[in-house]
């Protein structure tokens, strides 16, 4: 399991959290005068004391059941931001609920502040300490070298992954593979196999994954025989891309351990779940969207021209065909089905094809806006698969389609995991992520993430 943080740093952040959350209501409690309702009772008229105890308890355990201290799920910023804003706002649910159905009767404003006090603490705290350990890392010498056996696919997407989350703390040492072509075509090759026991005591090697592919069983067990003796932690990465699993889970008959490999598909219940939920927020979502797309619309319309809205076909759930809107962002001769043709598999930073407009359109995602519309009339989902051109979905090979078995969606897995900077045909893996995982909570979590990606303004052109 590949972590940032050590142990003993989660227990610290859970001390820091507590901490932070007992400070943010001393101050509120200390320095908030504005009486309840026009009446005389303070932020906390009861049982203050016993506040300082449960309130910290609540939330800590708010943000440990949504992963904050799972520092294998906290590798990205943005994925630590996304699971404290759902352990927070879970928090936010639960004590108010605690407070307000019961006796306590506090201050409405003055325990919302405390919330956002305590919130913004939990984030600012984190933000400083990734900063001075990304700064500091390689001074204290504690970097993990790893070594991967098998430089085909497996092996190579494994050293992609760990580069795309940016661990300052893993270095990558090489490949070690038995085949000559590629140890004759790839400098990162040190070796074969048999030359393991050098290679990690020459790299200082502290981690090695094992790549190679299913059919390689014999070399296999030598390399595990070989590391058995060696002080170095080793993985086994199941040569199984190819089969499109993408989601395992482990469990055991008797003394034998499982890999249980399963694809679910939506069931009933999911379904209804997912349309009531889009609905909801799609509505809600809309009353104060309508205004900014107005001033867009006249943006557009008086800078660029018309017409303001590109409609464009797009394959939806069960192959069906569907119709897409969004702002324009290119010269209205470029912005028809036969134009895109142009290198449609990948999206250029630098089309030349976009306008001034609609680069920042693009870059703040606000073209989109017109698709809460489809949302709305059930032919796509807020969070899903993103529909692809039907061009393009005609060169699918058989095992992609299963994207297709859900409804498609504005954002996805894919989206908060690199937005335009991956090809658009290369997403599969994603989704078929999402696909085996999903639930109401996922969806609620790919919303936060591409919320902060938004802000960020990474990866859309």
């Amino acid at each position: 399991m590949v972590q940032r943080f050590s142990t003993n740093f989660t227990i610290l952040a859970i001390l820091l959290d507590m901490v932070v959350i007992d400070g943010s209501l001393a101050l509120i409690k200390q320095y908030y005068k504005q009486p309840f309702l026009g009446g005389q009772l303070p932020f906390l008229p009861v049982a203050a004391e016993t506040a300082f105890l449960v309130f910290p308890l609540f939330w800590l355990l708010a943000l440990f059941f949504n992963s904050v201290y799972d520092n294998s799920k906290t590798l990205k910023v943005i994925d630590e931001f996304t699971f404290i804003t759902l352990g927070s706002s879970a928090a936010l649910a639960g004590l108010a609920g605690i407070l307000f159905l019961g006796d306590y009767q506090p201050s409405r404003s003055g325990f919302l502040l405390f919330i956002f006090l305590a919130y913004s603490l939990l984030l600012l705290w984190r933000v400083v300490a990734r900063t001075l350990y990304k700064s500091q890392q390689h001074l204290r010498g504690t970097e993990t070298h790893y070594l991967v056996l098998g430089a085909g696919p497996v092996g190579r997407h494994l050293v992609e992954e760990i580069n795309r989350l940016d661990l300052p703390n893993y270095v990558f040492c090489g490949f070690l593979d038995d085949s000559e072509e590629k140890r004759a075509s790839f400098a990162e090759v040190l070796g074969d196999i048999d030359q393991l026991p050098l290679v990690i005591k020459d790299k200082r090697v502290d981690h090695v994954f094992i790549a190679l592919p299913r059919y390689a069983n014999e070399r296999i067990t030598y390399a595990i025989q070989l590391l058995s003796v060696l002080p170095v932690k080793v993985s086994i990465i199941p040569d199984f891309f190819d089969l499109t699993v993408h989601n395992t889970t482990s469990s055991s008959i008797g003394n034998i351990p499982l890999l249980d490999i399963k694809t679910p598909a939506l069931t009933p219940n999911q379904r209804l779940a997912k349309r009531v939920f889009d609905l909801t927020l799609t509505i809600l979502f809309l009353v104060p969207a309508l205004p900014v797309m107005a001033i867009i619309w006249l943006l557009v319309r008086l800078i660029d021209g018309s017409p303001v809205i590109l409609t464009q076909s797009r394959v939806g759930e069960n192959g069906r065909i569907i119709k897409i809107r969004k702002f324009r962002t290119m010269r209205p001769k470029a912005n028809n089905d036969e134009e895109e043709k142009i290198n449609p598999a990948i999206k250029n930073a630098n089309d030349p094809r976009i306008t001034k407009l609609g680069r920042w359109l693009r870059r703040s995602s606000l073209d989109e806006l017109p698709q809460f519309f489809t949302v709305l009339s059930g032919e796509m989902s807020l969070v899903g698969p993103r529909p692809e051109l039907p061009r393009l979905f005609e060169q699918y090979l058989p095992w992609q389609r299963v994207r297709l078995t859900i409804p498609q969606g504005i954002t996805g897995w894919w989206q908060v995991n690199g937005r335009s900077d991956k090809p658009l045909m290369f997403n599969t893996e994603y989704d078929q992520y999402y696909i085996q995982n999903y639930s109401i909570w996922l969806d609620i979590y790919i919303l936060l993430k591409t919320f902060w990606i938004v802000l960020r303004g990474r990866g859309a052109y």
